[in-house]
């Protein structure tokens, strides 16, 4: 990490001509149309939020570099609208430098390996503790992001945090793009039932994103839990994560990137220890893994071959597990994964009050 951060630094004097004219290119298109546009896929929810934030953080350094207006609240980034939204984009012009970039795109993890390929075709210099550090979310003009108000979200979890007082506030997560990512009712409900066993003064809520890709929810009280959220409000789902004394457990989703981002928010870019818990079945955890959070990594993800994305596929998921996973779902092998690590926190978050 360190050599990189020393090339780095020395290549920004002497840069080739191409990257000189992209980075030329960028001062014009900020100045003259106030925006620079990135990429925009609506079937992953989370890279978008990745993406957006290292923009974020390397666009900050290049306008005070060269004096040019950053408003953190109105970001000069947007998402494409479209296949026609031909904006300039600077992230599209990696390939054109790729010989450069080839010891940058070795980089394991995605967020790190997006601010390195920005960090190098700008020509700004990363600190060192500026990698490994958590996506944060900010307003957008597309996707789940756009009504994003961290005003709003704070306002939600103080009254949370009213309303619980001293109990915990442990948030079990339903998200996912596919069902070998998302916990299935049943498999919610068997982990609401573990989390009231080690965690007998806490209160707990599914927050379930079925309005959100309008699907039904049947019954509520099946999950067993004291509260169930089914909002589209991002705001009131980034409040329940980030109110004090909160445990967040999920599958690997946007939602747990957002919890994360939302966590880190007040607390300098970083994960606060023992608050949220993900599990990754198809994703590799050197690629996708949130920093600081507690990874529970399926046998499946660690030990299946993965894709250029870093990802098992469905087939392969279900193969490791000899099939026996009903229509796809999680394996009740990772679900008891899960179960286990609840048990852990549960004594860990014991022994961290008694030594405070």
């Amino acid at each position: 990490m360190s050599e990189f951060l020393e090339i780095n630094r020395a290549n920004q004097e002497r840069a080739p001509r191409h990257l000189q004219e992209i980075r030329k290119q960028a001062v014009t298109e900020l100045v003259n149309h106030k925006s620079i546009t990135i990429p925009y896929n609506p079937k992953t929810l989370g890279d978008n939020l990745i993406l957006y934030s290292a923009h974020f953080l390397v666009l900050e350094k290049f306008c005070q570099k060269h004096e040019i207006p950053f408003d953190r609240t109105n970001p000069p980034i947007r998402f494409s609208e479209g296949e026609k939204d031909h904006g300039y984009s600077i992230y599209s012009l990696r390939h054109s430098s790729i010989s450069a970039l080839n010891p940058v795109m070795q980089e394991p993890h995605q967020y790190n390996r997006d601010i390195r390929v920005l960090s190098h075709l700008l020509g700004v210099p990363i600190e060192e503790n500026e990698l490994g550090t958590i996506p944060l979310p900010f307003k957008t003009n597309r996707g789940p992001l756009e009504a994003f108000d961290k005003g709003l979200v704070g306002q939600h979890a103080r009254k949370i945090e009213k309303d619980l007082g001293k109990k915990k506030n442990i948030v079990i997560v339903q998200a996912g793009s596919a069902p070998d990512k998302r916990f299935s009712d049943q498999q919610v409900a068997q982990l609401v039932e573990e989390t009231k066993k080690n965690f007998p003064e806490s209160s707990i809520t599914v927050l379930t994103d079925k309005k959100i890709t309008d699907q039904s929810l049947d019954d509520p009280l099946a999950y067993g839990a004291d509260n169930v959220l089914n909002t589209t409000d991002i705001n009131e789902i980034g409040g329940i994560f980030t109110a004090k004394n909160s445990l967040i457990i999920s599958t690997d989703t946007f939602l747990a990137w957002y919890a994360a981002g939302c966590q880190a928010l007040g607390n300098n870019g970083k994960l606060p220890s023992h608050t949220l818990a993900v599990l990754y079945t198809v994703a590799s955890i050197y690629r996708w893994g949130i920093p600081g959070a507690e990874i529970i990594e399926s046998p499946a993800s660690r030990y299946c071959e993965k894709n250029s994305y870093g990802m098992v596929s469905p087939v392969a998921y279900q193969d490791f597990w000899n099939k026996t996973n009903t229509a796809g779902l999680i394996s009740k092998n990772d679900i008891l994964l899960v179960k286990e690590r609840i048990k852990i926190l549960a004594r860990q978050l014991q022994t961290q009050r008694k030594a405070s």
